[in-house]
């Protein structure tokens, strides 16, 4: 049997960090649409590294910054996902909504999924403005 995910929460013990098989299969096809329509409902994981600081160590979300200066927040579809990029990352388990809302609310030019691979895939802002309101709302594309 494979670790519970670490740093999982009471609410879903059995999460071993598995990508969510419809959110993975949308991402591996490059398919937009479907990566739009799973992203809410599936579960992201987001990492949380050290960072030091005078005498001490704290902990924070890392961003990523392009050369244009654009940053994007690392999300993950799954714990290989994650360690691939990061192995010292701790897996902080958010749903796509609340991941959603998050960069929106930190105003983070883009949301970055699996940035080390399998398939790295980026939303841009106005997908994720698109994203976040509520589904009667959104067109049946998105």
């Amino acid at each position: 049997m494979k670790p519970a995910l670490p740093g999982v929460t009471p609410s879903d013990p059995d999460d071993r960090g598995e990508p969510d098989p419809e959110l993975a299969a949308a991402l591996a096809a490059d398919d937009r649409p479907a990566v739009h329509a799973r992203l809410p409902q599936a579960r992201l994981l987001v990492p949380v590294v050290a960072v030091a600081t005078e005498g001490d160590a704290d902990m924070a979300v890392p961003t990523l910054v392009n050369a244009a200066g654009r940053r994007g927040l690392p999300v993950f579809s799954g714990l290989a996902a994650l360690t691939e990029w990061r192995a010292d990352a701790r897996p902080v388990p958010m749903s796509g909504a609340r991941v959603i809302a998050a960069a929106l609310e930190e105003r983070y030019d883009g949301l970055v999924i699996d940035v080390a691979g399998p398939a790295a895939f980026v939303l841009e802002p106005a997908e994720l403005r698109l994203l976040a309101r509520p589904r009667a709302e959104n067109p049946p594309d998105c």
